[in-house]
C-alpha cells in the first residue's frame, strides 16, 4: 500500500502457550464449535500485540489478509512489512514473553466472514494452537 493507513480502530493482545499435549490461544485450545475469538469490523485497521510465553517460537498465520510488521521484542522494525505469517520469538531469558506488534488489515470487504488465525506449525495448529476471527 502507498497509501497511508487509517487510524487504529481497536488494539488487542494474543497469547499463544502452551501446556504438555495442547497448545493455546488467549488460553484456550481451539474446538471448531467456538465462537470466534475475535469480531472485527471490515474497512478497519487494528494495532495487535502478540505475546509468546513459550520457549520456541511460533509462526503466527491469518488467513483473508495482510498485515504489516511493525516491532519485534519491542524494537521498531526498520522497515515495516507486509506479511500474512510471521515467525513471534520464543520467551526471553529474562521472563518476558517474546512480542509482535501488527497492524492488521481489514480494509478488504472480501474478507467478510468467518476465518482463522492460528501457529503455522502444523503439529501446533493440530493441538489446538489456532482460533477463529468474524469480520463483519
Amino acid at each position: 500500500y502507498t497509501t497511508a493507513l487509517p487510524p487504529i480502530a481497536a488494539k488487542r493482545t494474543v497469547v499463544f502457550s502452551e501446556g504438555l499435549t495442547h497448545f493455546f490461544i488467549n488460553g484456550k485450545a481451539f474446538k471448531m464449535s467456538d465462537p470466534p475469538t475475535y469480531v472485527v469490523h471490515v474497512g478497519t485497521v487494528e494495532e495487535w500485540d502478540i505475546h509468546n510465553v513459550t520457549q520456541e517460537v511460533h509462526d503466527f498465520h491469518i488467513h483473508q489478509l495482510h498485515f504489516l510488521v511493525k516491532e519485534i521484542n519491542g524494537v521498531n522494525v526498520a522497515h515495516p512489512y507486509w506479511a500474512d505469517s510471521v515467525v513471534i520469538p520464543h520467551s526471553l531469558k529474562n521472563g518476558k514473553p517474546g512480542t509482535l506488534v501488527l497492524i492488521m488489515d481489514f480494509r478488504d470487504p472480501i474478507i467478510k466472514g468467518t476465518f482463522l488465525f492460528h501457529c503455522h506449525i502444523l503439529d501446533h495448529e493440530d493441538a489446538g494452537m489456532m482460533a477463529k476471527i468474524q469480520a463483519i
